[in-house]
């Protein structure tokens, strides 16, 4: 469930699959052990060959517990566990080193967006233990979820669209160019002519 509501986020942020994201991109660091190749649930392209991890493997059980909780020491027990879920998916994020061995087999930056699905659930372990973003930050590991996601990813399509602007921009600039320089070769061309016929009309 999760995975499907980061694809939901991914487009509605007007991001297109395949093209400017890719889903569950296995990459192994060693090709005599594929064993060890890492798969997060998304990888988002950005322009100049750079991109952003993003994982959404966080359990909502407790989180589940927490909300259906009709007394106060059920709830705070749930949100207990909720939070330490979401710790222990923070460990397990860190020990698969995407922010370090990804930057170099795909060029990405030095972090990894960990994708909770719900704003709830994110909102309300920090609440109860507000150590926990900057815990996952020192980690490379930055805490998201789709209120948070969204208006970061509208700047990746943001960042294609001014490059694809930047693009064309260039290539009208390389046309017009190739036509001034063809335009300068028919002027001298014709001005020789024109001075070989006065020539001739002298002699």
């Amino acid at each position: 469930w999760g995975e499907q509501q980061l694809e939901r986020v991914l487009e509605s942020s007007g991001l297109v699959k395949d093209k400017d994201y890719r889903r569950e991109v296995a990459v192994v660091q060693d090709s005599r052990d594929a064993t060890n190749a890492g798969r997060p649930d998304a990888v988002v392209d950005l322009p100049d060959n750079h991109c952003i991890v993003i994982d959404a493997k966080c359990s909502l059980t407790a989180y589940t517990k927490f909300i259906n909780a009709t007394n106060k020491e059920d709830k705070v027990k749930a949100l207990k566990e909720h939070t330490e879920s979401v710790r222990k998916h923070v460990n397990e994020l860190k020990s698969k080193g995407y922010s370090e061995n990804y930057r170099k087999l795909l060029n990405c930056p030095y972090f990894v967006f960990m994708f909770v699905p719900l704003d709830g659930a994110l909102s309300d372990a920090l609440s109860y233990d507000s150590s926990l973003y900057d815990d996952a930050a020192m980690s490379k590991i930055y805490l998201v979820s789709p209120s948070s996601m969204i208006p970061a990813l509208r700047v990746v399509a943001n960042l294609w669209m001014l490059s694809e602007q930047t693009d064309r921009i260039s290539s009208l600039i390389s046309s017009a160019q190739d036509i001034w320089n063809k335009f300068e070769t028919v002027e001298s061309k014709l001005a020789a002519v024109i001075k070989l016929g006065d020539q001739q009309q002298k002699a």
